[in-house]
């Protein structure tokens, strides 16, 4: 299994705030004057006004949370077959207009509507340092779309409350950056036919990135390759056409080889010329592979299993 890296990313959450300027009490000792300074808004804007700012005790304008930004990194990431995938991220606070501000406080991570497969992990409160974790590979993307974080402490000397309510997701600002590759091999075991009991691989890989989740989805497979035969056999029709259905990888689907060494994964072929009793899979409607012996004629079945690299 190799580890995929992700190129860091600075990804930007966009954040909740309330138009409306929080009110401070009045302060045991205060003149009314004082107090009445002290409840000086400035509405629209991060600025506080002179007799409020400094005073202990006096809340900023709820309006300050809305200059600022939630900045994730990610710094590595890894997916395989055999063990879960994961993103390792931190996270910081910025200014809308630019530059990283001094914070002090505590994070915390959640998943909105978690599956069983989905996990994140605080691994530093303090500093902001987080670890997704998902079983299911393929489903990445998916659980970074769930990401929520929140802030509170204090930014710039202020006390301020921060909460990413996921409108804006982690995995789509990382896909306008960093592509999410996934790599993945396929078995053919041929059951009938001339060369029965032989066994041929081939891998290929996608851009998980490009995936909307939608109940029926088709990509283009990159880098397709099939150890079958010859050099002349292993090449194809096209480059392949992947299925997937809400987001989860389906079936290959593609055709190849000259004339007489003609053959085709989920194609090619119609189901019903398959009839010995080995062959039934295929007619069922069960993923096949399929291949034609020298002289044109349908010669024999094998059976396809994928697997995650």
């Amino acid at each position: 299994m190799r580890p995929l890296q992700f190129l860091p990313a600075i990804l930007v959450f966009a954040l909740a705030c309330n138009d409306t300027a929080v009110k401070p009490s009045k302060i045991f000792g205060q003149s009314d004057q004082q107090t009445a300074d002290a409840r000086t808004e400035t509405k629209g804007t991060d600025e506080l006004s002179a007799n409020a700012e400094g005073q202990e005790g006096v809340l900023p304008p709820a309006n300050i949370s809305g200059s600022y930004l939630i900045d994730c990194t990610i710094f590595d990431s890894q997916k395989s077959q055999t063990s879960p995938a994961q993103v390792n991220f931190a996270c910081g606070v910025s200014r809308k207009s630019g530059g990283a501000v001094a914070s002090d406080g505590q994070w915390k991570g959640t998943i909105l509507n978690p599956t069983a497969d989905e996990t994140l992990q605080t691994r530093d409160a303090k500093t902001g340092l987080f670890l997704l974790t998902t079983t299911k590979p393929e489903q990445l993307v998916t659980a970074m779309n769930k990401v929520s974080l929140s802030f509170d402490g204090t930014i710039e000397g202020q006390k301020v409350s921060l909460t990413e309510t996921g409108q804006r997701t982690l995995s789509r600002d990382l896909a306008q950056v960093q592509s999410l590759i996934i790599r993945t091999s396929f078995t053919v075991q041929i059951v009938s036919g001339t060369r029965t009991g032989l066994v041929y691989s081939g891998t290929f890989q996608y851009d998980s990135s490009m995936l909307t989740g939608a109940a029926q989805e088709t990509l283009e497979a990159q880098n397709l390759q099939f150890n079958y035969l010859t050099p002349q056999a292993q090449q194809f029709d096209s480059k392949g056409i992947l299925n997937f259905v809400n987001g989860r990888f389906v079936s290959l689907v593609v055709a190849g080889g000259p004339a007489t060494q003609r053959f085709g994964i989920n194609t090619g072929f119609d189901r019903n010329q398959f009839g010995r009793p080995e062959e039934a899979f295929v007619p069922n409607g069960e993923q096949f592979f399929g291949y034609l012996a020298t002289d044109g004629f349908v010669d024999g079945a094998g059976t396809l299993r994928y697997s995650f690299l």
